[in-house]
């Protein structure tokens, strides 16, 4: 049975600056170790840093029997891997929930909320909750499939999306992206949100 439309998460983003040093990283897609997210000649998975706190959800959520602890986001931490390749932790209250479930990652790399997705307020409380406005990039991860999707300037919908690498270890969820991010003084800047809901 589908179940109800959880209430939405905190949403919050954040200007993540990291300091491109590491080593270029290939796209390897195979979700069925740590090796799937980690780039050439790495054997382990990096110390990432924190870059967003979302924390548990208040008891007056965490009471309700639609409550899934395994889609609740604690934390987002980010590893620079080199080149384009960035490696994205996430932390939930328990192992991540998502077969009935959905989690998105959105991203604004160039801080203009006039480009890219045109968010909207959901037209029901049961309604899924909105994505970053200004985003031009958005992963989701459900039933055990992790994909990314480009958005235009003018916030239309890529027809096409791809599998992006993802794995999974205790309660944490790893996704490898490539982001095309200008740096400026050995530095990139981007916008990101996430939140998680029920499969309607």
């Amino acid at each position: 049975m589908t179940k109800p439309c959880l209430p939405a998460l905190r949403r919050g983003w954040l200007a993540a600056l990291l300091s491109l040093l590491a080593a270029a990283a290939a796209a390897q897609a195979d979700p069925a170790g740590p090796a799937a997210v980690l780039a050439p000649g790495m054997t382990a998975l990096p110390e990432p840093t924190l870059v967003m706190i979302d924390g548990r959800e208040n008891e007056m959520f965490t009471r309700r029997p639609t409550f899934v602890p395994g889609m609740d986001i604690i934390n987002i931490h980010l590893a620079h891997l080199g080149g384009k390749n960035f490696l994205w932790r996430i932390d939930f209250l328990e192992p991540p929930d998502f077969d009935a479930g959905v989690f998105n990652l959105y991203f604004d790399t160039d801080l203009d909320a006039a480009t890219g997705i045109q968010a909207v307020a959901p037209e029901t409380k049961a309604a899924p909750p909105p994505p970053l406005a200004g985003a031009d990039l958005s992963v989701t991860f459900s039933r055990n499939a992790c994909t990314l999707r480009a958005w235009t300037a003018a916030g239309a919908a890529d027809d096409q999306t791809r599998e992006v690498p993802f794995h999974i270890r205790n309660r944490e969820l790893y996704i490898r992206t490539e982001l095309a991010l200008p740096a400026q003084q050995g530095r990139v800047s981007l916008a990101i949100a996430a939140n998680t809901h029920s499969i309607v």
